[in-house]
């Protein structure tokens, strides 16, 4: 930990929290491509999944 922040984290801004945190043992391959890659399509899937959850909820 660097800080007292883990090694890669997303800063919600409330209350100290984490929207994503990384675990400690992650830090050696945070820069790797491959590992962002796979991150982004995380990141990517998930903000897919909000908006289609929040246009359903829309049209109802």
């Amino acid at each position: 930990m660097l800080s007292g922040i883990p090694a890669a984290a997303v800063y919600s801004g409330e209350q100290g929290e984490y929207a994503l945190a990384l675990r400690e043992e992650l830090e050696p391959v945070i820069h790797d491509p491959a590992f962002v890659g796979h991150v982004k399509d995380v990141i990517d899937y998930r903000t897919m999944d909000y908006y289609q959850r929040r246009y359903a909820e829309q049209e109802k």
